[in-house]
């Protein structure tokens, strides 16, 4: 077995260039599709590793060794073509043993490697067999155990299925699944198939006129297409790509009278766009719900169908069980949740939000310049850092701390990669699709600009990140700033003269102005199975209360109006220091959540608490919120309400009393805000749990949940329990889940017309003012739009009567 590693490999035929710069890592051991339409340059490409066709441009290495000059004999290599290429006048184990035979081995071992071989491919009883005597799918068995008995340290297969029935297709893939699983062969397959693609690969890539539009698992090119391209290819059928134009609330795409379509993130009103629905995320509705559209083609797909619908020029599919009851030219009202959605760019066809998020994990990976009205002006020869940040408000914390240490020392914040003189980007690492969404952004960061220093929580695995970018000037480990700044002091000297550059008393923040997240701690002592957060970030280390209130005193005297208190368990706060009390302003304050809180409450701003569980104790957090002493916003990460489940996780599995508490909560705290997220599809559960927790959310009736897919994240315990929940059993209880909630939302959203309430201005455009009320979290809850009001700003505190209202956001004016 060996690594695979692309760079910059090119291929040209005179003036045409038919490879454009394909770079790609592939580890040991990993199954890797190359998948395209005819003429994309996959074959090719597959050619060059093989030393058929000779590189114009780039290196190609096996192993730790550069191959480009390297005859295919001397690569190591075995590779399966589509025409078998067996020999018609030689037996199958004749066949099998040919090349074992000219590079000289002793007899013995070529038999036995024969029998092991034969063994493993099912072809004993035809090893006296020559290949007219066989059918196509034994012919390419034969091929493939002529292969496998050299023992090669990589495996190419140019489309070996190509020739093959439907039926021996499917039969054939699963042997090659097989074979891959019981060999572990590094292996490079290249198909026009997107099945055998989405069955076989550990990761796609996904070719279009020579170029790599896409690298990523099969999960993360259906779910999340960088291009539009991607998005129209991969699926069958396909995903629905519509222009579209942003609406003037930002919110809503505007595609044909009558077809608008809700976005997962704000747009720039009159954007043109594209966006794109997977079939299965259409939602039939009930007539005066949603938008109507005409069915103008169905197919029957055994146990479902895809309905083609049309509205003027624009055209999407849906698909719907079997027995639906439709015809063509009926009208059938459909609605998409924003979260269904994908957005492109109509010029150049890149995802304009890679990855579409649900209400749990906005992640944000932003190049910044900070808030920060001290730095200086055009003409300073100081250096400039680059900042991408993902994961998170902790890791967003970990950002704020080390650029105000590098602005602290006279460095600019570049706001671009071109500009920048090096690039940190703080990685977020707990699942695999944000793992995989790092190595995203450090590669971007890598073809952008090229020195690159990475930190965070994906930092514990260097091999990992050094193995799919080996260029990156160093790495680190979650809150290990010191290291980060020497790194950047390494790379990128500072100025002679940092004192010349200022900071800010309260330090440098990602945030707007009004609004800053308080870390209270690092670390957790859970044993959650599906969490590897304390392998990551470590066990807990509370900050002594005194340091977090004169952080929360500075913050509040630069113009924070809103404090997010945030930790990985804030409810633990303070139990690995023994709750220790410290001085502030002449009074003892202990590290104990209630004491933090009513202290923070005496500033007189916000004080919003994340990541509540709900152990005993935070019963006295309530009437705190009762007396307007913090806000009445707990985020509780609940996980599931099953106990079976519960207890599988390893979580609190008491779920008839939290029931119990939530009552009482709301009894003294009537607009108390419930937040929470969830998990569908752990292993184990039954669907008798997943309707029980279903049931509890009807009871629960919480304000804003989010869900993720159960993930089996690298490390975790859970990876071991028996019973895993089929993929396509996850995704329809997430959908369920999501509906089910959805309504919940919808209908405590529009008990809400009608009510005054404060909000907090965050952004003013031509449009009015984007506002939350207590009850939103920036970036994860809802938004109160007060159309028409530009000359309010950011920071302002006002006072609105609610007009209209959605699932998830609310619309007022001014009183």
């Amino acid at each position: 077995m060996s690594t695979i590693e692309l760079r910059g490999v090119k291929k040209s035929y005179g003036a045409n260039q038919v490879v454009h710069g394909i770079d790609l890592q592939v580890r040991q051991g990993e199954f890797i599709v190359i998948l395209g339409p005819s003429g994309c340059g996959k074959s090719t490409l597959l050619r060059m590793v093989a030393g058929l066709e000779i590189i114009s441009g780039g290196e190609i290495l096996i192993g730790d060794k550069v191959v480009n000059n390297l005859e295919p004999a001397d690569r190591d290599i075995a590779m399966v073509f589509q025409n078998y290429a067996l020999y018609p006048h030689m037996t199958v184990e004749r066949n099998m043993a040919y090349g074992l035979k000219i590079r000289g081995l002793p007899r013995d071992e070529i038999a036995l490697r024969v029998r092991q071989t034969a063994e493993m491919l099912e072809l004993g009883h035809l090893l006296d067999r020559k290949p007219r005597e066989l059918s196509g799918g034994q012919r390419q068995r034969v091929a493939m155990g002529r292969a496998i008995i050299r023992e090669p340290r990589v495996f190419l297969f140019d489309e070996p299925l190509s020739n093959l029935d439907a039926r021996l297709r499917v039969q054939t893939r699963l042997e090659i699944h097989r074979l891959q699983q019981e060999t572990g062969i590094t292996s490079l397959y290249v198909t026009h198939d997107q099945v055998e693609a989405m069955t076989l690969g550990h990761r796609i890539v996904v070719m279009n006129n020579g170029v790599a539009e896409q690298v990523g698992t099969p999960d993360e090119i259906y779910e999340r297409p960088a291009t539009s391209f991607v998005a129209g290819f991969i699926g069958a059928p396909p995903m629905s790509l519509l222009a579209a134009t942003v609406s003037d609330d930002r919110q809503v795409a505007d595609i044909v009278p009558g077809l608008r379509l809700p976005l997962p993130r704000p747009g720039t009103p009159g954007q043109e766009i594209q966006i794109g629905i997977r079939p299965e995320n259409v939602l039939p509705c009930d007539a005066g719900r949603g938008s109507a559209m005409t069915v103008e083609h169905l197919e029957v797909l055994g146990a479902d169908q895809i309905a083609h619908l049309v509205r003027e020029q624009a055209r999407l599919c849906v698909r719907l069980p079997r027995h639906s009851r439709l015809s063509t030219g009926s009208l059938l009202n459909i609605e998409v949740p924003a979260e269904a959605v994908s957005m492109f760019d109509q010029q150049t066809g890149l995802a304009i939000c890679p990855f579409p998020c649900d209400a749990t994990s906005r992640r944000s990976a932003r190049m910044t310049t900070a808030t920060d009205k001290t730095a200086s002006g055009s003409g300073s020869a100081a250096p400039k850092i680059g900042i991408v940040s993902l994961g998170c408000p902790k890791a967003l914390v970990d950002s704020e701390r080390i650029i105000t240490s590098l602005r602290a020392e006279g460095y600019e914040l570049s706001p671009d990669y071109a500009d920048a003189d090096a690039v940190v980007v703080n990685t977020c690492g707990f699942l695999d699709s944000a793992k995989a969404e790092s190595l995203d952004a450090i590669g971007e960061a890598m073809a952008q600009n090229g020195r690159v220093i990475v930190t965070g929580c994906m930092g514990v695995d260097e091999a990992a990140i050094r193995q799919s970018h080996p260029g990156v000037l160093a790495v680190t480990g979650p809150h290990q700033y010191e290291q980060v700044v020497e790194a950047v002091h390494a790379h990128v000297p500072p100025a002679h003269e940092p004192w010349l550059n200022l900071v800010p008393e309260a330090g440098l923040k990602l945030t707007p102005r009004h609004y800053a997240y308080l870390k209270i701690s690092e670390g957790c002592n859970h044993s959650c199975k599906f969490c590897i957060i304390p392998d990551l970030r470590g066990k807990l280390v509370s900050r002594p209360a005194a340091k977090v209130l004169y952080e929360a005193e500075r913050l509040v005297e630069a113009g924070v109006q809103e404090l997010l208190v945030i930790s990985q368990d804030t409810s633990a706060y303070g139990v690995d220091i023994r709750h220790a009390a410290t001085p502030w302003h002449g009074e003892q304050i202990s590290a104990h959540v209630f004491d933090l809180a009513e202290a923070l409450g005496r500033f007189g701003v916000w004080v919003r608490l994340h990541y509540v569980y709900p152990y005993p104790h935070v019963d006295r957090l309530i009437p705190l919120m009762a007396e307007e002493k913090i806000l009445p916003y707990i985020d509780i990460p609940f996980q599931h309400a099953s106990p079976t489940v519960l207890q599988a996780m390893r979580r609190p599995a008491a779920q008839e009393k939290t029931l119990d508490r939530i009552r009482s909560w709301r009894h003294e705290v009537p607009d108390l805000t419930l937040r929470s997220t969830f998990i569908v599809g752990f292993p184990g559960e039954t669907e008798a749990d997943f309707q029980f927790l279903l049931d509890w959310l009807q009871e629960a009736q919480l304000d804003r949940v989010g869900c993720f897919r159960y993930e089996p994240v690298a490390g975790a315990a859970a990876n071991e329990l028996p019973d895993h929940v089929p993929e396509e059993v996850k995704e329809e209880r997430w959908h369920r889940f999501m509906q089910t909630q959805q309504a919940i939302s919808e209908q405590r959203m529009k008990q809400k017309i009608g009510w005054e309430y404060e909000v907090l201005v965050d952004e003013v455009d031509e449009d009015g003012a984007i506002a939350r009320s207590k009850a939103d979290a920036p970036d994860i809850d809802g938004c109160v739009f007060i159309n028409g009001e530009t000359e309010l700003e950011p920071g302002d505190m006002v006072r609105v009567e609610i007009t209209e209202a959605d699932h998830y956001d609310l619309w007022g004016q001014l009183v």
